[in-house]
């Protein structure tokens, strides 16, 4: 009942669109209008953050996007285009605010200044900026941000389609961010219905932005939900690699829409002209960019990606996908390629695990660890035996001798100028100090070595540590977090306190604990 309530607010006001898309005092608003920022600009205009007329009174938020078209350089046909998605995306926003999704960028209306011949629309004002910009500054997003990000984007979809409506430009410039994590869809310029009274009705006109079209679009034959999951699949390959999936896509659409050309064999056009496409689709090999997505999501992008729009799967079917419902930041495995595998079983390797979490073997960063690694965050208390339990559970096949971590460093360095420890580290660390065959002699010490050990943060033993150092004892850092994270919850890391007893006794702490040159050159020694 509440999606057939939704449905009938929308097509009320596709029906009687005059009560629906004006602003309250239109006359009145031009003049109320204070702008702060041109958050963009493109062919139709510019977008600009203002500050909300209504707030307070209509509207919540202090800012909105107004989006200023100037109509001097566009058609009839455009400004109708203009009406219409101020039309759509206006009764997609007038539903009752419990029904309303928040994957939807929100419209208030718009306003004609007359005197320069400008149309300008008030939306809701998104903080985070758009998916295409954040994608390729971060050169392809990490897994389970890119499902998160698509999650949301079918989520918005579902609730467009549930109202009989198409989309037709879902790309990553039509998503924006919020600061919150929030994915929100915008641009219905070239929105449509393609179900009116309950009946569907196929779409003939191409449009939309060709690296994200599908094939049926192309032949001007489509049906409107299939192809925008299409389109939605198309963004999520430009997620997960910052690369458009098809190698002449873009140009091939775009000459068959400049020539006006229609392909009933678009498929056999495209196979003789598209390697990618056509190795992708005969499965005569893994073309890139998709040979840097995992397995999972590859089934996925099968499963969408084929040219038969009736065997496409729908939004629910897609959740339903075990790469959709696993929860990736919880993958403890980390699953190398097989070219990468045979690599390095030829050869022993060294793992590093950095304070950052990010995986090394030898010199080569592995892709996503981070996230893969996420369980063994709250390691760095921890002796080399622990550490290798922990590693071991997670399927890594490693000696204990193999492992060199930050307290080990710190070992290092202490046996390597023959000092005496004031060792500031809790009972879990010390094992890798005072072990039975270790020898360190912690008798009259002459260094201080403080890690993350919250027990000794405190005045006496601080106080000690100070009285040393004043004396002339060097102090080495594991490292200086402000905090880490435990089992049960966060607790103080040694930073703020290394760094006052720096500013105190006019030291400067050793931090061994970087993956910097001093780090893997101990590392070196220590494994060989």
């Amino acid at each position: 009942m509440e999606c057939l309530s939704i449905y009938s607010t929308v097509m009320n006001s596709l029906m009687f669109p005059s009560s629906s898309l004006t602003c309250e005092a239109e006359e009145t608003i031009i003049d109320s209008i204070h702008v702060l920022a041109t958050l963009g600009s493109g062919a139709f205009g510019e977008v600009k953050q203002v500050v909300n007329p209504w707030f307070a009174k209509k509207l919540s938020g202090r800012f909105l996007a107004l989006k200023c078209i100037n109509l001097n350089s566009f058609s009839k046909e455009d400004h109708t285009k203009f009406i219409n998605e101020v039309r759509y995306q206006k009764a997609l926003s007038n539903v009752r605010p419990d029904l309303r999704n928040p994957n939807i960028v929100q419209c208030f209306g718009y306003q004609m200044d007359r005197s320069i011949n400008q149309m300008q629309i008030f939306l809701e004002y998104v903080d985070g900026g758009d998916l295409y910009d954040l994608t390729v500054a971060s050169n392809g997003l990490e897994p389970n941000i890119a499902q998160d990000y698509f999650r949301q984007l079918l989520k918005g979809l579902g609730f467009i389609h549930a109202m009989g409506l198409a989309h037709r430009d879902i790309k990553p410039e039509n998503l924006l961010l919020s600061s919150h994590g929030v994915v929100k869809i915008t641009d219905f310029g070239l929105c449509k219905a393609f179900r009116i009274n309950g009946e569907e009705r196929i779409l003939t006109d191409y449009c939309g932005t060709p690296p994200y079209m599908s094939p049926e679009v192309v032949r001007r034959l489509y049906r409107g939900q299939p192809s925008d999951i299409w389109s939605a699949a198309m963004v999520l390959v430009f997620f997960l690699t910052a690369e458009y999936a098809w190698d002449l896509a873009s140009e091939l659409v775009l000459l068959i829409i400049s020539l006006s050309i229609v392909l009933p064999s678009f498929n056999k056009f495209f196979f003789s002209t598209c390697r990618t496409y056509k190795s992708w689709k005969l499965r005569t090999g893994l073309p890139e960019p998709f040979d840097r997505i995992g397995v999972a999501a590859l089934s996925l992008l099968r499963s969408i990606l084929n040219d038969d729009e009736e065997t496409r799967p729908n939004i629910s079917r897609i959740m339903q996908h075990p790469w959709m419902k696993c929860n990736l930041t919880l993958i403890t495995v980390i699953c190398f390629s097989m070219s990468f595998y045979l690599r390095m079983a030829s050869r022993r390797a060294a793992v590093l695990v950095d304070l950052s979490g990010t995986l090394h073997v030898e010199d080569t960063a592995i892709p996503y660890a981070r996230d893969a690694l996420v369980r063994l965050r709250a390691i760095y208390p921890e002796s080399i035996r622990l550490l290798h339990n922990r590693l071991q559970r997670c399927g890594f096949c490693i000696e204990k001798n193999e492992i060199f971590t930050s307290l080990l460093a710190a070992r290092r360095l202490v046996e390597e100028k023959k000092s005496r420890p004031m060792l500031l580290l809790e009972p879990d660390a010390l094992e890798d100090f005072l072990g039975p065959y270790l020898g360190l002699d912690t008798s009259n010490p002459n260094v201080v070595v403080m890690g993350l050990a919250p027990s000794h943060f405190h005045f006496k033993r601080l106080n000690d540590a100070f009285k040393l150092l004043l004396e002339g004892a060097d102090l080495v850092a594991v490292h200086k977090a402000k905090y880490y994270k435990r089992k049960d919850g966060l607790a103080l890391g040694p930073g703020p306190f290394v760094t006052g007893l720096e500013y105190a006794t006019g030291k400067e702490a050793v931090v061994v604990g970087k993956p910097d040159k001093e780090f893997f050159r101990l590392g070196i020694s220590s494994i060989g």
